[in-house]
């Protein structure tokens, strides 16, 4: 259809291409022009209509021809005919593309933009044609476009592309993109040769590597012997590399094959020319052939007297074999060219470079390739001899390049690769190794025994440095765990559990021959124990991690628990107790005494016994009189008796800090207590100084059968300490500890000086009636402030027992008493109850779940507002504005999991029956239209976050996207909303919350209001002259959708309404109706985007809030 238009019209074509941006102008260009059969005459149509004259509507300026941005004419003498296509003497009259103007039209710029692309699709004649025309217009803004087209057109001669280049300023973009292209297209290499030689360009460093290989050969004739210092690379080697191996790298080692050190200066000349990327598979084979057949060399940098080069030359030059020189090395293959190679091709090289021993080979491969893949660490160790091992223990060296590699770099890469599998592999083959040969007499030679053993334990463990990056990744994944991290918290546990199996019996064989000491194995057992002992069991943790606890349990029990401890024996200076000993015990065993596996909890009770029980033999532990030191007597060798001198203090040091372990072994373990009981109290308390912490220990710790037994003497010592502290200033704050624990254990009553009335006021029980009455007391008397001060003493000391009934039983106590109080005195005491004592109220009454004692307390605080209330010294507006919202943000936020709907219920109403009393006394009735609810703003259901484990981990598989979830992590905390419920519609949510507010609603709300609570039984909001209505509900609407959050379609209620605003109804509603329609959309998209990544386009993707818009729009 448009071939047949074409000879008519333009215009459907012009306007399409006018109202498009230029990639879609181009493209559509291509799709119609470049598929069509006319498309010649389409590209000569639309060349002309560029280059026509503007018409009137595009404007034209008189007396001035505007022929692009780059020229303008001005006043030129028959410029009709100077601006023709064709010169004036050949112009054809007949010919009417000969008459129009040279310059294009610059309102069709956009337009001529697409043609210097679609040349490649006309034919090629029409595209030289076009092209060239283009070339002699006067229009210069197209012309590296044109070129750049016309270039890859066989038909634009080359000639004409040098005449063009030669034309065009020198570095323009023009001349940049004919040689960038010319270098790329092999049939215009004529254009660089013949640039080249007119001196237009250099032959190097770039473009002379782009002509044709005789050309290049030609030019590395000219240039002789000087070569190196006239070209710095060798370049395009896929063209040219057979000239470069064959005239330059081969013939000129063939001259000098005879002098080793001058075919290794040549080799080393040639290589500094070569490009390493631009080498092929073919030419590094051949570099590496040309190496093995001519043995190319240098001189060791070391060798510096120019006498003995001068000698080494002399030698080359001769033809004498230099190799045979200690100073000469071998040239090898840069590894720069390795890289050339196909990977399997690398390691089938490295593999050969292997078996053939060849080392030298196998290192320049390994460096280019991953060596954890290559290298074969178990078979190398495992073909490793004895005289290997005991040449690297003892040397340094097993006297083997390739054996000396694995130990040194080979092993450290595959440790730090990413394989933990192949790690493992060479774990085993280093132990096998070591295990081959353990040092014994016959081995040891001049060297002792113990020295030997130190050798072979290092060795053996330095390959085992890298077990603290294991443990404290697994240590990140175990932090991050719910439930993505199962797979790394599997792999590293296996890959621990893995590591204690392969060194525990290396570290074991060196325990066993008691050469080395107790402080070297320890060391040694601490490389993964001292990083996750005791902080690794996680709930519901995987079989690994559990297996890997018990194996680390199994070496604490059989071999670092008898390794720790010490003796007491002076006579024994290698095994007697030391400040550093005593010290590397105590870190140990405050690991130990926190383990929850029983078998370690009873070793640690034997060790700590026996520690303790040699540390007091023949009472060592004792300071002698007279500033006398205890000694021993050691028989020497010659069979005199001498005597060793020791310090009693770290005996007493030793016996505290097992004392100490001991009472947190007790506080741990319950079934230990009775036989630890008795140490601890022979050596853990003095007293004079710790009676307190014996009470205290006695009172919380010890278990009732334990403490039943010691009541006597608890009651005897307390009554000792209280009287010994008597005496002091601060005797209420001395005795306060002590009353606090003798009253958790039930044991205030039964302590003397504990009963006199004002320590009772104090410190007693507040569930006792003698102490309520004394306590009472202070809420009667004449003095208002200290009535009011009573008051808050009553009701925080009722606060503190967290029980139900005696809190509701004391609140109603003071309501009773305050009512007739003066304003000043009750605000002292509403400003403690509407604060922290009220917050403790509703927390006791959802922790029991007792509804009686929140309906007494709501019952209480609501006859105490109403009292107050009809007062005309009115104090309750000033105290109570936020209370409603403090209780309601305990109730909201109070363990969603657990329901308790009817304590719930009973505080959101009395919340908002509180709510709606105080607008109502601070505005009248007409301040209830603007009523809003007591939510705190910015406050959303916890539960709204939550989603189930089993959900989670469906869409969110671990092992699929973790892109995803580190994306995740950054705005959702996993571990505080992914929960292990079946069923979250159990939990207290946005259903829940919705129908009790409604149901407190509408216990307050008065029907004469000219609107509902919450629906709107019209489907619209209230009318115009209702504007306070219509705000107050659309208050109350937007909290209630903002405390739900996303989830808000959970609540019945809230959909309803949002059905009904943004229903069918609509479309017909009033205009105050739409406004506020909008404004709770805002909202509600709000709710639904906080937090999202495309918060702009992101509602659409629920399906209530995309209708919402659709009808708003």
């Amino acid at each position: 259809q448009l071939s047949s238009s074409l000879s008519t019209s333009l215009k459907p074509l012009i306007d399409l291409l006018n109202d498009l941006h230029f990639s879609a102008r181009l493209a559509v260009a291509l799709n119609i022009i470049g598929t069509s059969p006319a498309r010649d005459q389409i590209m000569e149509a639309l060349y002309n209509y560029c280059f026509e004259q503007p018409s009137d509507e595009e404007g034209q300026q008189d007396d001035v021809i505007v022929v692009d941005e780059d020229f303008v004419w001005l006043s030129v003498p028959n410029h009709e005919f100077a601006t023709s296509s064709a010169p004036s003497n050949n112009r054809d009259p007949s010919d009417t593309n000969a008459l129009l103007p040279r310059a294009l039209n610059g309102n069709r710029y956009h337009i001529f933009s697409i043609l210097p692309p679609l040349l490649r699709v006309v034919s090629p004649s029409c595209g030289v044609d076009l092209g060239e025309r283009y070339l002699q217009s006067a229009s210069t803004r197209f012309q590296s476009q044109m070129v750049t087209s016309l270039l890859h057109l066989k038909g634009f001669d080359n000639d004409q592309v040098i005449d063009t280049y030669i034309h065009s300023a020198a570095n323009s973009v023009t001349c940049k993109k004919i040689l960038e292209i010319c270098m790329t297209l092999e049939f215009r290499q004529p254009v660089l040769e013949a640039l080249i030689d007119r001196g237009s360009i250099e032959f190097a460093p770039l473009y002379g590597w782009y002509c044709s290989t005789p050309y290049v050969a030609a030019q590395l004739r000219a240039m002789g012997e000087k070569l190196t210092d006239k070209i710095s690379n060798l370049r395009n080697w896929r063209i040219h590399g057979t000239l470069f191996l064959d005239f330059l790298f081969r013939k000129r080692l063939e001259e000098h094959q005879h002098d080793l050190l001058l075919c290794g200066q040549v080799w080393t000349e040639l290589c500094v020319l070569v490009v390493p990327s631009d080498l092929q598979t073919e030419h590094v084979l051949e570099l590496m052939h040309m190496l093995d057949k001519y043995r190319p060399c240098q001189l060791d940098p070391s060798v510096r007297h120019f006498n003995v080069k001068e000698h080494l030359r002399k030698l080359s030059t001769a033809g004498t074999d230099v190799m045979r020189f200690e100073h000469v090395q071998c040239i090898t293959i840069d590894p720069a060219f390795l890289a050339a190679l196909p990977r399997k091709q690398r390691q089938t090289m490295c593999l050969e470079a292997i078996a053939d021993n060849h080392f030298t080979l196998y290192q320049q491969l390994s460096g280019v390739i991953s060596v954890e893949r290559i290298l074969p660490l178990k078979e190398t160790f495992g073909n490793a001899t004895l005289k290997q091992l005991w040449g690297l223990l003892l040397k340094g060296s097993t006297s083997d390049p390739f054996l000396d590699y694995c130990c040194s770099t080979g092993m450290p890469r595959v440790l730090e690769g990413h394989s933990l599998a192949n790690s493992i592999r060479a774990l085993n083959a280093w132990t096998r190794w070591h295990f081959s040969s353990t040092p014994t007499a016959t081995t040891s030679g001049t060297m002792p025994l113990a020295e030997l053993w130190k050798l072979w334990i290092e060795s053996f463990m330095h390959r085992f440095d890298h077990c603290k990056g294991v443990c404290a990744r697994l240590k990140v994944a175990i932090d991050q765990d719910r439930p993505l991290e199962h797979s790394q918290i599997t792999l590293y546990a296996r890959y621990a559990h893995e590591l204690v199996n392969i060194y525990a019996p290396g570290i074991e064989l060196a325990a066993q021959s008691n050469k080395v000491t107790s402080d070297g194995i320890i060391k040694c057992y601490s490389l993964v124990l001292e990083e996750l002992y005791g902080q690794v069991s996680v709930p519901n943790s995987p079989q690994v991690l559990t297996n890997l606890v018990k194996a680390m349990d199994d070496v604490v029990e059989l071999k670092l628990l008898p390794l720790i401890s010490f003796k007491f024996d002076p006579t024994e200076q290698h095994t007697y107790v030391s400040k550093a000993k005593l010290g590397t015990f105590e870190r140990w065993m405050e690991r130990f005494v926190a383990s929850t596996n029983p078998s370690i909890q009873k070793k640690c009770m034997a060790v700590l016994d026996q520690v303790i029980s040699e540390a007091s033999c023949d009472d060592r532990h004792l300071d002698l009189p007279n500033y006398e030191r205890h000694f021993a007597e050691v028989t020497e060798d010659s069979g005199k008796i001498s005597f060793v001198f020791f310090s009693s203090s770290l005996h007493r040091d030793a016996i505290q800090v097992c004392v100490i372990l001991l009472k947190v072994l007790m506080e741990n373990c319950k079934a230990i207590q009775t036989e630890a009981w008795h140490i601890v109290k022979k050596h853990g308390f003095d007293e004079s100084a710790d009676i307190e912490e014996y009470i205290r220990f006695c009172c919380l710790v010890l278990t009732p059968e334990l403490r039943l037994a010691e009541e006597t003497e608890i009651i005897s010592q307390a009554e000792k300490h209280l009287e010994r502290v008597k005496q002091h200033d601060l005797y209420m704050e001395s005795c306060l500890p002590t009353s606090r624990h003798l009253l958790s254990a039930g044991l205030f009553e039964r302590v003397e000086p504990l009963q006199s009335s004002w320590i009772l006021e104090k410190h007693g029980d507040f569930c006792v009636q003698r102490v309520r009455d004394l306590v009472k007391l202070k809420t009667s008397g004449r003095d208002g402030n200290e009535r009011a001060n009573g008051h808050l003493m009553w009701l925080r000391r009722a606060a503190n027992t967290m029980s139900p009934d005696v809190i509701s039983s004391a609140l109603e106590f003071s309501c009773d008493k305050l009512k007739n109080e003066a304003g000043y005195y009750r605000g002292m005491v509403f400003q403690a109850l509407s604060g922290e004592l009220l917050s403790r109220f509703v927390e006791c009454t959802l922790i029991n779940g007792s509804l009686t004692a929140a309906t007494s307390i709501a019952q209480s605080l609501s006859t105490l507002l109403h009292n107050d209330l009809d007062h005309r010294d009115s104090v309750a507006q000033r105290y109570f504005m936020h209370t409603p919202d403090l209780v309601m943000e305990a109730v909201l936020t109070f363990s969603p999991e657990k329901p308790l709907s009817d304590v719930r219920s009973a505080w959101i109403s009395f919340a908002v029956n509180m709510s709606w009393k105080l607008a109502k006394a601070s505005g009248g009735d007409e301040s209830l239209l603007l009523y809003s609810l007591p939510i705190p703003a910015g406050l959303i259901l916890p539960s709204s976050h939550w989603i189930e484990a089993k959900t989670f981990d469906l869409l969110f598989p671990h092992r699929e996207c973790p892109q995803e979830l580190t994306f995740l992590r950054e705005k959702f905390d996993i571990k505080k909303n992914v929960k292990d419920i079946d069923d979250l519609s159990s939990v207290f949510g946005p259903c829940q919350l919705v129908e009790m507010i409604e149901k407190a609603l509408a216990t307050v709300w008065d029907t004469r209001l000219p609107c509902q609570s919450l629906r709107m039984s019209s489907g619209q909001f209230p009318l115009e002259n209702n504007d306070k209505a219509a705000d107050g509900l659309l208050s109350r609407l937007e909290s209630l959708y903002k405390v739900c959050g996303v989830v808000w379609e959970e609540s019945p209620v809230l959909t309803e309404v949002f059905d009904t605003v943004f229903g069918p109804s609509l479309q017909q509603a009033p205009t105050h109706h739409y406004h506020y329609a909008c404004n709770l959309l805002d909202t509600i998209i709000g709710v639904n985007t906080s937090g999202s990544p495309h918060s702009s386009s992101y509602f659409f993707k629920v399906d209530r809030l995309a209708a919402a818009c659709a009808a708003v729009f």
